[in-house]
């Protein structure tokens, strides 16, 4: 899969959120870009306001009900109702820092992602009009079985919402109305009628975005994370095609450019990192309690939730394994490539006769490195993914999993 092949998978989730407001970061996939609001919009402006709002009070809520289950005595809530409240937190973290980085890096985001698609195209036309190049062909079977795979989840995303706020609504699981209980009966207040209409309001105002714009968030912020990684491997795909050319130019012709191209990528990734950064650690954080909480409720409370309610978790919980293993495979073979045009090029320096180009050439490779995916937080960097993150991450989950199910007894 490389970044054109992409998007079909960017129509699913754009038709599939069709009826909603402007997102900060949108995609127009007629034209292939990244587009943007602007600050002073009056539809930005009411984003703003309210979306990240919400996503802070839902946040609030399920860690007031979490700190209630610690340090309260009485009427302390059921293990299902903590591990409820658990699962929002960790959404509503991953909604509300989702929604102050697109307010931060919307302009950079978009800007980069048209930029790199059109130093892709200048690469592409570069390779097209070199004679002797070897266009290296994805297996197209895989490659369907990718696109449909994805544009499943992007379905499956943009679907949540209509399956989520009718029983969180009638079944009253949602964090806020568990808080309202737990409030009311501490205080021994008696419910009124225009107490339970302002409630029944504020729920249906709270849950209708937290669920709609919770469920595009992940689907943009996947795409997102998904399309640059797409976008920085067929990018050095094309410039290895150019290394194994047969071409009637120079060696060191041929290795200037491709240095020329790979500086452009490098510097994109740079102007990027502090972004790619943080969403990295945010996904691998979501990902993390996300299939923890859900492989308890999966494993140990079953017969808690309706049938109809419980299937929502095993479902996303398989889904997410299978984005999970998709994204991590993307970026370690990023590296990888980066690594393989780097070792091809310092295998041929060799070749170069003139002493001062061949000198130069080695200098100027040995000073670029390869292409890494950070993860940390702010400007700080934790550490790169590498071949052993996935199976970190894996065995972290299984160790926390079984920890979880010993220690909780329902």
């Amino acid at each position: 899969m490389d970044i054109d092949t992409i998007w079909p998978v960017v129509q699913t989730y754009v038709t599939g959120f069709r009826y909603l407001w402007r997102f900060p970061i949108y995609f127009i996939p007629r034209n292939k870009t990244f587009v943007h609001l602007h600050r002073d919009s009056f539809q930005y402006r009411v984003w703003a306001a309210v979306v990240p709002t919400n996503m802070v009070l839902f946040l609030l809520s399920s860690i007031g009900i979490l700190l209630w289950a610690n340090f309260s005595k009485v009427n302390v809530p059921s293990i299902s109702t903590i591990m409820m409240a658990l699962f929002g937190t960790f959404l509503s973290f991953f909604y509300t820092m989702t929604c102050f980085g697109a307010m931060r890096w919307m302009e950079g985001c978009a800007y980069t992602g048209n930029q790199m698609a059109k130093d892709h195209s200048d690469l592409i036309r570069v390779s097209s009009s070199t004679p002797g190049i070897i266009v290296t062909r994805s297996n197209p079977l895989r490659l369907r079985l990718e696109i449909k795979f994805l544009q499943q989840v992007m379905v499956q995303i943009s679907l949540t919402p209509f399956i989520i706020i009718p029983l969180l609504l009638f079944t009253g699981m949602d964090n806020p109305n568990i808080l309202y209980k737990i409030i009311l009966t501490a205080t021994k207040t008696k419910a009124t009628p225009p107490l339970t209409i302002l409630s029944w309001a504020g729920r249906c105002f709270n849950i209708l975005f937290c669920a709609f714009e919770g469920s595009r968030m992940i689907g943009c912020v996947g795409l997102i994370v998904f399309m640059r990684i797409l976008g920085y491997i067929s990018y050095l795909n094309e410039l290895s095609n150019l290394l194994r050319g047969k071409t009637k130019s120079s060696k060191f012709t041929v290795y200037k450019g491709v240095l020329r191209f790979y500086d452009r990528i490098r510097l994109s990734l740079k102007h990027e990192r502090e972004m790619i950064s943080n969403l990295s650690a945010i996904v691998l954080f979501t990902m993390f309690t996300f299939l923890l909480t859900n492989n308890f409720i999966c494993l140990k409370m079953h017969d808690v939730f309706p049938p109809h309610f419980f299937a929502f978790f095993p479902t996303s919980t398989l889904t997410a394994y299978g984005v999970l293993h998709l994204g991590v495979y993307a970026v370690l073979l990023l590296t990888n490539k980066s690594a393989g045009v780097l070792a091809e090029m310092r295998e041929g320096v060799g070749s170069v006769r003139m002493r001062v180009r061949r000198k130069w050439l080695k200098r100027r490779v040995e000073s670029v490195g390869k292409l890494e995916v950070p993860v940390g937080i702010g400007s700080f960097v934790l550490f790169h993914f590498s071949n052993g993150t996935r199976t970190t991450f894996y065995l972290l989950l299984l160790d926390n999993t079984i920890n979880l199910l010993l220690s909780v007894h329902l």
